[in-house]
């Protein structure tokens, strides 16, 4: 794992040299620990950087809070675009 320097240098390099880089970035049920990078990142990020970093954990079944988080950024058919309702068989 990167130390905290060059967490910091990557940090700052993207979030100075390519702010307009990033639209959203939705973090559907990413694995702990990638979830436990993030959450020790997000302080050090910039807070324009912050907001647009969401990271969905848990259900997103009809009426919970995911659902209508996704449904605000993505749009009401959000499972369809997606591809939520697609088969997670592998």
């Amino acid at each position: 794992m990167p130390g905290r320097r060059q967490t910091m240098n990557t940090l700052n390099l993207l979030q100075d040299q390519f702010p307009e880089r990033l639209g959203r970035a939705i973090l559907f049920c990413p694995p702990a620990i990638f979830a436990a990078l993030i959450s020790w990142v997000r302080p050090l990020m910039s807070k324009s950087t912050r907001e647009k970093i969401i990271v969905v954990k848990g259900s997103c079944a009809p009426g919970t809070a995911n659902d209508a988080t996704l449904g605000r950024i993505v749009g009401e058919n959000w499972r369809a675009l997606t591809g939520a309702t697609m088969s997670q068989e592998t």
